[in-house]
């Protein structure tokens, strides 16, 4: 009886730890900073012992600790030719491979092979859940946005607007998602769709080639629809005073009375979704 009782309050325990810790996104990003400088500083540290001790064991952790700091860094650089997939294939890969080599050459079993699995564990909670989003359960079963909230982006005389919630410009997956739009707003033209790009307070989207004409941007103040992220900017943009908020990023696709006519909620702010999808979804305008 008391092991059960023990059982039950552990799990009570660990249920509230991780639905009030856990979910949190000042968790997640504290979780995802710390997570890339330890991989970055233990990759630094094996390199310094491979060039010292020429072991293999060494090789292997350094390019398990590397590889996905590098990944994310060049994917950020350029957001605008490389897509991000769930598992970051090229990291991961590369990250099993450093695992391998450290399992085939520690001969020791000594530090190499612990620190080398130990960061696989990092790299799989940040692809699979701190980097993932949530949404209120309504959204699914929402038939059209608040009027307050709409402003006057129902105004314009297209048949539907696509309202497109980016993460925030420094974001690479948002820049990518502005690029793939910018290259297909003629589609979106021939098809009647003005498309509205919203920012959190203080964001604004840099470049030297101005938007195309279908293509505006607003700053989304807030309202009934929650779809602020607390605390989602980058720990270091934070601390440094730098950073502003950040948006869950998803695409709505609403006709001129504010009707949801199509929606994409992401899973994970890394893979945002198609939005030439909704050019599918435009004929419901009627």
């Amino acid at each position: 009886m008391r092991r059960a009782n023990s059982s039950v309050f552990t799990c009570f325990i660990a249920s509230f730890f991780y639905k009030k810790i856990i979910v949190q996104d000042q968790f997640m990003v504290f979780f995802t900073f710390f997570s890339f400088m330890w991989l970055f500083l233990c990759g630094v540290w094996a390199f310094y012992q491979f060039v010292g001790d020429a072991s293999l064991a060494w090789l292997g952790l350094t390019v398990n600790s590397l590889a996905l700091p590098f990944w994310v860094a060049y994917r950020h650089f350029k957001a605008e030719k490389i897509n991000a997939d769930l598992r970051e294939t090229p990291a991961f890969f590369l990250v099993l491979t450093g695992l391998l080599i450290t399992l085939l050459t520690d001969q020791e079993k000594g530090v190499p092979l612990y620190f080398s699995l130990y960061n696989l564990f990092i790299v799989l909670l940040y692809l699979f859940q701190f980097s993932r989003l949530r949404f209120p359960r309504d959204y699914k079963t929402m038939l059209e946005f608040p009027p307050a909230t709409r402003g006057s982006s129902d105004e314009s005389e297209e048949k539907a607007s696509l309202w497109v919630f980016l993460r925030s410009p420094w974001c690479a997956h948002s820049r990518a998602v502005v690029t793939c739009l910018e290259q297909n707003a003629g589609k979106f033209a021939e098809a009647g769709v003005r498309i509205t790009l919203w920012l959190a307070k203080g964001n604004r989207i840099s470049g030297n080639k101005p938007l195309a004409e279908n293509i505006e941007i607003k700053t989304w103040a807030g309202g009934e629809v929650g779809v602020e992220m607390d605390g989602g900017q980058p720990l270091l943009a934070r601390i440094s005073g730098q950073g502003s908020d950040a948006l869950k990023p998803s695409y709505w696709l609403l006709d001129s009375c504010g009707r949801i006519l199509w929606r994409h909620l992401p899973a994970n702010y890394r893979t945002p979704g198609d939005p030439l999808q909704a050019l599918g979804f435009v004929g419901r305008a009627g």
